[in-house]
C-alpha cells in the first residue's frame, strides 16, 4: 500500500472511488446475475452446479470479510 502515498489527493479520491463503484456493482449485479445464471443453469441441466456455487459464495464472502477493516476504522 505504500504506492498510493505517492498519489496527490485527486488520483487519490479518483482511485476510491472506482473501487467503490466496482465493488458496488460486484456486489448488486454481477454476483446476484450469477447466483441466478447458476439456478437457471442448474434447472436446465438437472444437475445442481454446487462447485460453481460454492466458488461466488466464496468471492462473495471474501470481498465482505476484507470490508471488515474498514469497517471497524469507520465505526471506531
Amino acid at each position: 500500500m505504500n504506492y498510493i502515498n505517492s498519489y496527490d489527493e485527486g488520483e487519490r479520491q479518483a482511485n476510491l472511488e472506482q473501487s467503490f463503484r466496482i465493488l458496488f456493482q460486484l456486489h448488486q449485479y454481477v454476483l446476484p446475475a450469477l447466483y441466478i445464471f447458476l439456478i437457471i443453469i442448474s434447472f436446465l441441466t438437472g444437475e445442481i452446479q454446487l462447485l460453481a456455487f460454492l466458488l461466488v459464495g466464496a468471492i462473495h464472502v471474501y470481498i465482505n470479510v476484507m470490508q471488515l477493516p474498514m469497517v471497524k476504522r469507520y465505526f471506531k
